[in-house]
């Protein structure tokens, strides 16, 4: 079993290395195994052709028969979804969606693409990339074994749901700190499906989380948004995180602290909270310093001080929670963590690392 930023790196290896043989990356629905793949595609500005093999027939895939000009020989006419360099360019990904829930034929079909990158007339270029996507039978989907001899022709990852690799992408894509916030203090909350429970049809996945990050986006009335959040993520989760965004409320302003005036105002009284609030807290604060830096804006070193200083004053803030914004935000990327340990002046910094060292 790998995490989903494992199976990134192993993807990147082989499109950098250019190595032909096929991947299979199963795992439970909505972990991001198709995301990931979109992601680095993005990242390598390549393409990717996106085949649905659960939809798809034997003649869909290898095409259709026709006779050749002495009407002695057939010949086959090739999708147009199958890659081609003149339209698609000469590297990219054929993600194959769904192998192993797709008809026993068209899986049988898929034999001689994964193995000679060739199916009928047509020839895979040399520069694409077969990477096939599907559940597992234990995740209760539509599961259909593939062949011993399809399964060969590929190299097998199976994707298991890891909260610290969501974490740090939730952070770095931006999806909103509430459910980050949220999912830090009910990590069990992230993926709630249960194989054996078949009358459950709505549980949360990392998936759906991300999706209700953008409900919270759109802004929508309470009660609208009640519901599709709890379409989303089930009733229970629902109700638990909403009652949880009521401490959001109770949050202090973001931009004063960053900014250092929320301590500089001799009158504003000391800021205390319940455990719930400071999750909320470091978590807000890590998405602004982050948003920073995909700005490539330099005041992440002054929000990045400014917001040690307040969690340094604040009296019954657990030290363990100190150790976890900071390690979540050198986590980010190693130009925090040298910031951090290497180049601020600021003392508080400096005083909060010697209290984490008894930490371990």
């Amino acid at each position: 079993m790998i995490t989903i930023r494992q199976f990134e790196e192993v993807l990147r290896g082989t499109i950098e290395k250019n190595i032909k043989r096929a991947i299979m990356v199963l795992g439970p629905t909505g972990v991001g195994k198709s995301e990931i793949i979109d992601q680095v595609a993005a990242s390598y500005k390549i393409n990717v052709i996106d085949v649905r093999l659960l939809l798809w027939s034997l003649v869909d895939l290898k095409g259709i028969p026709y006779p050749d000009d002495t009407h002695t020989y057939t010949k086959w006419l090739i999708n147009d979804v199958l890659p081609r360099p003149d339209r698609d360019g000469n590297i990219g990904i054929l993600k194959l969606e769904e192998l192993n829930a797709a008809p026993k034929t068209v899986q049988a079909a898929a034999y001689q693409l994964t193995l000679d990158r060739k199916l009928g007339n047509y020839s895979l270029s040399d520069g694409w990339h077969i990477v096939a996507t599907g559940n597992r039978e234990q995740d209760n989907g539509v599961y259909i074994a593939p062949p011993a001899p399809l399964a060969d022709r590929f190299e097998i990852h199976e994707i298991e749901v890891d909260f610290a690799v969501w974490r740090d992408y939730a952070i770095k894509t931006g999806i909103n700190p509430a459910i980050v916030s949220y999912l830090s203090a009910n990590q069990t909350a992230l993926y709630t499906f249960k194989p054996d429970d078949t009358a459950e049809l709505v549980f949360a996945t990392p998936r759906s989380w991300q999706a209700v990050g953008n409900l919270l986006d759109a802004r929508l009335a309470d009660e609208v948004l009640r519901i599709k959040i709890e379409g989303n993520v089930g009733q229970v989760e629902a109700a638990n995180f909403l009652k949880y965004l009521e401490n959001t409320e109770k949050l202090p302003n973001i931009e004063d602290i960053l900014n250092g005036k929320y301590l500089d105002n001799a009158t504003t009284p000391a800021y205390i909270a319940s455990l719930d609030v400071y999750y909320l807290l470091i978590q807000n604060l890590i998405y602004a310093i982050h948003a920073e830096r995909r700005k490539k804006s330099t005041k992440w070193h002054l929000y990045t001080d400014n917001s040690i200083d307040f969690i340094c004053n604040i009296v019954n803030f657990p030290l363990e929670l100190k150790k976890s914004y900071i390690d979540q935000l050198c986590a980010m990327e190693r130009t925090i963590k040298e910031f951090i340990y290497n180049k601020s002046r600021n003392q508080n910094t400096s005083k909060l690392l010697q209290e984490l060292d008894y930490i371990t």
